[in-house]
């Protein structure tokens, strides 16, 4: 294979993964609902909601909030998930394994019919 051929399908890859991260971070920013609202029901007070927003930087435009995702991402953090309470890159190693083993029961199925 080429090299300048690999090159070019790595960089429309990236380009690629970029969009798609854009979209679905649009996606959920437009979506009606609040974090910090469902994190802390609806008995908390405006000033423990305006608290909360802050810290999880929900209060910042949107391109800082993307930007600032991205940055963690590529050092290696997928951010924190809000119904979990715990770190997005550790609920996916805690279902890598079945993830993977309904993988391989799917591919061994398809040869097989195939």
């Amino acid at each position: 294979m080429n090299a300048k051929y690999i090159l070019k399908k790595l960089i429309t890859m990236l380009f690629t993964l970029f969009l798609i991260s854009f979209f679905v971070f649009v996606a959920f920013a437009v979506i009606p609902g609040d974090p910090a609202l469902s994190k802390l029901g609806t008995e908390a007070t405006p000033e423990q909601l305006e608290a909360l927003r802050n810290e999880m930087g929900l209060n910042d435009p949107f391109f800082v909030r993307y930007i600032n995702w991205v940055k963690d991402f590529f050092s290696g953090g997928m951010g924190q998930s809000y119904n979990y309470n715990m770190s997005v890159s550790a609920l996916i190693l805690d279902k890598l394994p079945i993830t993977l083993t309904l993988s391989f029961i799917s591919f061994i199925l398809v040869v097989g019919i195939s």
